[in-house]
């Protein structure tokens, strides 16, 4: 165990000040700003679309990161079967999604 005495060849930041220094710049995202609030609007709007019930199961699933089970217990209904509706509901999400020329766009399925 000779290994355990020795200091790593890898310099070690001394601070965050420093880290910053060496620090790599941030890449700006391909997309524009306008491109990013567009694919925004167009899910907020798939998703208002749905009913209340799989929106709010979206919601609490997705965005709130609560477990299958706990919304299962909530809606009375069994995660399995919850599991089966979420899977229809993010299936036509998708459907809805790819159908709109601007996500068509910013996947390359033009």
């Amino acid at each position: 165990m000779e290994w355990l005495g020795r200091h790593s060849a890898r310099h070690v930041p001394l601070d965050v000040f420093e880290a910053l220094l060496v620090a790599a710049p941030h890449e700006e995202p391909a997309d524009s700003l306008e491109e990013r609030h567009g694919l925004r609007e167009v899910v907020a709007d798939a998703v208002d679309r749905l009913s209340e019930e799989d929106r709010w199961m979206i919601e609490m699933l997705c965005i709130a990161k609560l477990s299958l089970r706990f919304v299962g217990r909530i809606l009375g209904v069994p995660k399995t079967s919850l599991a089966r509706k979420r899977d229809r509901v993010l299936a036509t999400l998708r459907a809805d999604l790819v159908g709109d020329p601007l996500v068509r766009e910013h996947l390359g399925l033009s």
